[in-house]
């Protein structure tokens, strides 16, 4: 997320804009066999309460059943399984963006490197977070 959705000096919490987080998995991370899964942020204190970021979160699973599912989204797990879509010029540019991308070693590096840095990011900072937790449990007394 960049800093055109987030809060400017002045700005209130309902004027955050909607955002939207897809992974693409070529598996079902949750096992219910669903293509799409949605997902919100809800606070630790009350699951109940669901909080209103304008963030959704879609997971696509493309290894589930295509039953009552839009076409486009079918033709979206069809691209992701690396499967021969045609249905429109949206799908005919992702293609030929994936193929131009595994056919060039660097161009690949490059994503490859981005997808390690971020992953070794999110482990530093969920680290950093559970340290200044121990940290602050400690102070407290707890």
């Amino acid at each position: 997320m960049n800093s055109e959705y987030s809060l400017g000096k002045g700005k209130t919490y309902h004027d955050l804009k909607e955002a939207y987080i897809i992974f693409l998995c070529p598996f079902d991370p949750e096992g219910d066999g669903l293509l799409k899964y949605l997902a919100h942020t809800y606070l630790n204190q009350n699951r109940a309460k669901r909080l209103n970021d304008g963030a959704q979160k879609v997971i696509i699973n493309s290894k589930s059943s295509f039953k009552g599912v839009s076409p486009d989204l079918q033709g979206l797990a069809r691209l992701m399984n690396d499967e021969l879509v045609k249905l429109n010029r949206h799908f005919d540019y992702a293609k030929n963006k994936i193929k131009e991308i595994n056919r060039d070693p660097e161009k690949r590096s490059i994503i490859m490197e981005y997808e390690t840095k971020m992953l070794e990011r999110e482990r530093d900072a969920e680290e950093a977070g559970m340290k200044r937790g121990m940290q602050r449990d400690i102070e407290r007394g707890m």
